[in-house]
């Protein structure tokens, strides 16, 4: 029988934190959240609900953005703003 994993996931770029709480609440019913905006649906297909502006974000500080990053399930993208204009 086939069995899904990380391996192979779907991504959905959301363009503000309204559409992450939106694809994040509804694929994670009766799923699991993961860390870095990862979860598992309840087929166990994985997902990765990201803002369409994370690797702008990384660019304008990579060490402060992907430190909030690695620390998050639900991406909170408040948080990753705040990171990237941090010193």
């Amino acid at each position: 029988m086939f069995q899904f994993s990380p391996a192979i996931s779907f991504i959905v770029n959301c363009e503000n934190q309204a559409e992450i709480y939106h694809y994040w609440n509804r694929l994670s019913e009766e799923g699991a959240a993961r860390l870095c905006g990862w979860l598992e649906d309840k087929f166990g297909i994985s997902w990765q609900i990201v803002p369409t502006q994370l690797g702008q974000l990384i660019e304008a500080n990579p060490d402060k953005v992907m430190s909030a990053l690695l620390e998050m399930s639900k991406i909170d993208l408040g948080i990753l703003e705040a990171a990237a204009q941090s010193e």
